[in-house]
């Protein structure tokens, strides 16, 4: 019954991690719409992130990789471009009020928290069985945060 939906367990995988990447482009998007404090918009996109369940996470990118390369990475392109999209915005906001220093380059800092966030969920960095998903969430926030917030 199963295959009247998906052709095989590739399939499967990349229906999975499909979703897997809409509920996160979609949480962001909610999230925004709430029109928060930047700082405060980036601590709920990192709570609800945190409620994701990593070890599925990892699981899933390591056969998405393994087995189908070519469709990674098309998923990592979708994926960093939303990200990128989503934490410009929220930067750019900060540094228009004046939390953030209006010298950084938005682009490089982007980046560089998705470059991060994406290895929070590598097992040979962080474990799962010594780390929890959501305390290396918060600690690349506060990292993130402190190193382009001013004192306000």
């Amino acid at each position: 019954m199963l295959y009247l939906y998906v052709k095989n367990k590739t399939d499967i995988v990349k229906k999975a991690f499909m979703l897997y990447q809409n509920i996160i482009i979609d949480t962001l998007e909610m999230i925004q719409e709430e029109k928060l404090n930047p700082i405060d918009e980036l601590l709920k996109i990192n709570k609800q992130i945190g409620l994701l369940p990593r070890d599925r996470i990892n699981n899933l990118v390591k056969n998405i990789k393994a087995n189908n390369p070519s469709f990674w990475q098309i998923l990592i392109s979708i994926r960093q471009n939303s990200f990128l999209e989503c934490i410009n915005i929220n930067l750019e906001r900060e540094i228009r009020i004046g939390l953030y220093r209006y010298d950084i380059n938005t682009l490089i800092i982007s980046k560089l928290l998705i470059f991060t966030s994406d290895n929070l969920v590598d097992e040979q960095l962080f474990p799962l069985e010594q780390f929890e998903f959501e305390s290396l969430l918060r600690e690349n926030k506060i990292f993130h945060i402190r190193h382009i917030a001013l004192e306000k």
